[in-house]
């Protein structure tokens, strides 16, 4: 028996696809972003009305921080929380050493943006001396 097509949401760019009733709830990759996911067959958003995969918010009507943060919250927690305990040890300490050494970065930056605004305005004032 023959089973007809679905519709499919990618939950990471938000992209339809029309796929055969075979690949229903198996892994596939987005024809758009490459990214792959669990073929749920899409549901309408009770808010909107547009499709969305069924273990996502709905794009339209969650903005993207709201989204990103929700996501990374219950796709990745549950991941992160499926690994044995001594993982998870240390993917936290080198995540708290990455946001360490971000910080770190940022503030060089804006140090070093704040020293070469100095200078440029430095070099003008020395043009205007020569002048």
């Amino acid at each position: 028996m023959s089973i007809g097509n679905i519709t499919v949401v990618c939950p990471m760019c938000n992209n339809n696809m029309e796929i055969s009733g075979e690949q229903k709830n198996k892994h596939i990759e987005c024809s758009k972003c490459g990214n792959g996911f669990v073929a749920y067959e899409a549901v309408r958003c009770e808010t909107c009305g547009k499709l969305r995969h069924p273990r996502h918010e709905c794009w339209t009507c969650v903005p993207d921080n709201d989204f990103a943060r929700k996501y990374r919250k219950t796709v990745a927690g549950e991941a992160l929380n499926r690994l044995p305990e001594d993982m998870r040890i240390v993917l936290k300490f080198e995540s708290e050493k990455n946001a360490e050494q971000f910080e770190e970065m940022a503030q060089r930056i804006e140090d070093l943006e704040n020293r070469l605004s100095e200078l440029e305005d430095a070099i003008e004032e020395l043009k205007q001396e020569k002048e």
